[in-house]
């Protein structure tokens, strides 16, 4: 049995290359997701409902504290879900399906901590954390534009990044999968467990 390059490309680094990766992934994560994307979210946020003449939605009052509340849960999802992948996984969250390869690649799938309750933890921390952006600022056509990103973001995971997983990590995955919830954290099913007769 052949082992292709992915495969090899996590056991064949040093150790100390791999924590170069490692902190070299974590910049670059923190660097586009808690910079560039916020920053690009706020402006573009402004800019459309200042072309569509939208006055920002609801009092101040209410919503600070409630963008405040996703930004929090946002950012706790963010950094449980990188801890768990760093440390069980073995790899890190700037890996994208083959084209940007800075961070290891994940080599154990991690079903523990946030894992538990959403297959893609990062994603729903990031999501929550950037819709705190629009609320904060009260822009309707931020919500609007964050469940238009939200939805292609749903078609990436089902297309590009399950069918990459169930290649990596096969019945284990597909198993992991049935049970847990996409984006959204709910409880894990129970695996139904076959009677024999």
């Amino acid at each position: 049995m052949e082992t292709s390059p992915e495969k090899t490309e996590s056991r064949d680094a040093s150790p100390a290359m791999r924590t170069v990766r490692h902190v070299l992934g974590l910049i670059a994560g923190f660097g586009f997701h808690g910079v560039i994307m916020p920053f690009a979210i706020y402006h573009v946020n402004i800019f459309c409902d200042g072309l569509l003449g939208l006055d920002p939605f609801g009092d101040f009052s209410w919503r600070k504290p409630v963008a405040i509340a996703f930004l929090s849960v946002g950012l706790l999802f963010v950094f449980w879900a990188n801890t768990y992948l760093v440390l069980i996984g073995k790899g890190g969250p700037f890996n994208y399906h083959r084209i940007v390869k800075i961070s290891p690649k994940t080599e154990n799938l991690v079903t523990g901590g946030p894992y538990r309750f959403t297959r893609n933890p990062m994603a729903f921390g990031a999501f929550t954390a950037y819709l705190s952006i629009p609320i904060f600022i009260g822009s309707l056509s931020g919500v609007l534009l964050f469940f238009f990103f939200f939805y292609l973001s749903l078609l990436y995971f089902r297309n590009i990044e399950e069918p990459r997983l169930l290649e990596e990590f096969g019945d284990e995955y597909a198993r992991y999968r049935r049970r847990v919830s996409q984006i959204i954290p709910l409880p894990p099913k129970s695996e139904k467990r076959e009677n024999p007769s």
